[in-house]
């Protein structure tokens, strides 16, 4: 059933809210079974429904009160039979706090707290590593705990001094780790032994950049948590960003399947061509002339401009050597070969004031914004609102499941007691055919069988009003 049809029936008559804490001395007006009102909770609850009201009868009052109670009647009867048990509940449930707490954090200072550090991380370029160990689908507890401890032995064989790289290749279930053989089509790729390369914010899930970000260089993270699984992260470097850049290039290839000797006549035709650049040789005309880049060679080498997400890190450290324009890096060696780099272009990231309306729009949209939904008692803690408003969702779906099932559907499917009801109203309606009117019989039948069932349960659960409190009450 749809959002709004579902709190319109829970909380449009009602509007209940989560209730606010009870004072020391605030004296109960209200008992249902266990259940108590507090006088402040209970006005606080018609306030919020006659806001548009300058001053209430005391008819009013009374009336009101007995909706409230034969609303907490239903709600607790759906409690009673487990309705707020089933799987489907939960799911709903979650789906509406999962979307709350996006909205509640979209419009919150918090949002002003996520904006200034993702704005922080993004004047630095992360090189990490990391292992990876996989969560299954629809992970159980115990699951979620196997996974965790040996994700934890390996962070303390780790902090022994085994090696992260071979740790990586061994037992990371990141298959980008070990690499693959080659296959016909398919060339072979190394594997990168959990080396990530560099990043910057968003590029990664918001838990992972954050151990990333707050780990100091050269030391590895606790076990963290994200979709994926539980990750060890080693923090390789910490470099000022980059931000956007655009090069040029000359590139010699190197691959797996070539003999030494051909790798060390790469080396030595790489260091000859630098040479010539460093005596006034046109970098354009010895991209043009030598690299092995089919893709740039014919520009002159030039590249489309990237963020250190996007190239290899042998690249990123040597352009964070570059200064100007026009500067050259000697020879730098990567995994697939030799480049001699000249920067072209340099965009670095943007003062906080220039950058906030950017950021502001990223946060929204990435997962940094639902930060609390896998620990909803964070959420509860620090706004208070939003446990007000998850008990109206609470409630509003329950009393629509116990309605739909001791109510609607019974009118709908009672077809016997349909024509009963029916058959002993005649007066109540001008034609003779049951078919012709169904509806409103239906209807009707909805309203009678509402009536009985809150009339049993009202006799089920005790009920005690105070009556001398709620004469106390002032809505003027």
């Amino acid at each position: 059933m749809h959002f709004i049809f579902r709190i319109f029936i829970g909380l449009a008559l009602l509007h209940v809210v989560w209730l606010t804490p009870v004072l020391a001395e605030d004296p109960v007006l209200l008992r249902i079974g266990d259940e108590k009102i507090t006088l402040s909770e209970f006005q606080e609850i018609y306030e919020r429904n006659n806001i548009e009201a300058t001053r209430t009868e005391r008819e009013d009052v009374e009336e009101y009160l007995e909706m409230y109670i034969d609303y907490r009647l239903k709600v607790k009867e759906a409690k009673a039979q487990g309705l707020d048990t089933l799987p489907g509940f939960r799911q709903e449930l979650d789906g509406y706090r999962d979307q709350l707490a996006r909205e509640i954090l979209a419009s919150h200072e918090v949002t002003d707290q996520l904006v200034r550090e993702a704005w922080e991380r993004s004047r630095y370029d992360i090189r990490a590593s990391h292992i990876l160990l996989r969560l299954p689908d629809d992970p159980t507890p115990d699951d979620t705990l196997e996974v965790y401890n040996h994700t934890r032995d390996i962070y303390n064989q780790l902090k022994e001094g085994a090696d992260f790289a071979q740790m990586a290749r061994e037992v990371s279930e990141d298959p980008s780790a070990r690499g693959s053989e080659g296959a016909p089509n398919q060339a072979a790729r190394r594997g990168n032994a959990g080396d990530l390369g560099y990043f910057t914010v968003f590029d990664m899930v918001y838990p992972f950049e954050s151990a990333a970000y707050t780990t100091p260089p050269g030391e590895i993270s606790e076990p963290v948590r994200t979709d994926y699984g539980y990750h060890l992260v080693k923090i390789t470097d910490r470099l000022p960003a980059m931000g956007e850049v655009q090069v040029s290039h000359i590139m010699l290839m190197i691959s797996p399947e070539m003999k030494a000797e051909e790798i060390e006549e790469k080396e030595r035709k790489i260091f000859d061509i630098f040479n010539q650049l460093q005596e006034g040789a046109d970098f354009a005309y010895m991209a043009e002339e030598y690299s092995e880049d089919l893709q740039t060679a014919g520009n002159g080498g030039v590249m489309a401009p990237f963020v250190s997400s996007r190239m290899v890190p042998e690249f990123i450290e040597a352009i964070h050597h570059l200064d100007e324009s026009g500067d050259v890096t000697p020879p730098v060696r990567s995994e697939f070969g030799w480049h001699i780099i000249k920067l072209t272009d340099r965009s670095t990231p943007p003062a906080f004031e220039d950058a906030e309306e950017d950021i502001r729009a990223r946060v929204a949209r990435s997962d940094r914004s639902q930060i609390f939904q896998k620990e909803p008692e964070d959420m509860y803690e620090a706004f208070p609102e939003f446990g007000r408003i998850m008990q109206e969702y609470h409630d509003g779906i329950l009393l629509f499941e116990i309605t739909e099932k001791e109510v609607w559907d019974k009118a709908i499917r009672d077809t016997l007691g349909l024509e009963a009801f029916f058959g002993e109203s005649p007066s109540r309606y001008k034609e003779n055919e049951l078919d012709s009117v169904r509806g409103m019989v239906i209807a009707d039948y909805q309203k009678y069988l509402e009536e009985k069932w809150v009339a049993r349960l009202r006799k089920k659960y005790d009920i005690r009003v105070n009556r001398e409190l709620l004469k106390t009450i002032n809505f003027e």
